[in-house]
């Protein structure tokens, strides 16, 4: 028999980067990207990501996740302030390789 795992607090297959903070509803969180607002209001409630942009790992130079007592600038929602900051450029060529991997059960 397969178990069936969720992180979303309404059910079904599960939401990418779904958890519930405070008591609330994964879709109570508040995504920022360079202090821009990331949420997609539009899916949020149909099991799809609450992110608009999912950047790779290997973009993000910091983060900061806030549960409680955040500034009013991020007065939003009642869950979560999650603030990701894209990692600066530069002008000469380079690369990474990577593998990111999740196991479902």
């Amino acid at each position: 028999m397969r178990e069936s795992h969720t992180n979303s607090s309404i059910g079904g297959g599960g939401r990418e980067a779904a958890f519930n903070v405070n008591g609330l509803r994964a879709t109570m969180n508040n995504f920022l990207l360079d202090g821009v607002d990331n949420n997609a209001y539009g899916t949020s409630n149909q099991s799809f990501s609450s992110q608009v942009v999912q950047v790779s790992p290997d973009a993000v130079a910091e983060f900061k996740v806030q549960t409680n007592t955040y500034s009013a600038e991020f007065g939003r929602s009642g869950g979560a302030v999650i603030n990701a900051s894209y990692r600066s450029g530069t002008n000469e060529f380079h690369g990474v390789a990577w593998e990111f991997h999740r196991n479902r059960f």
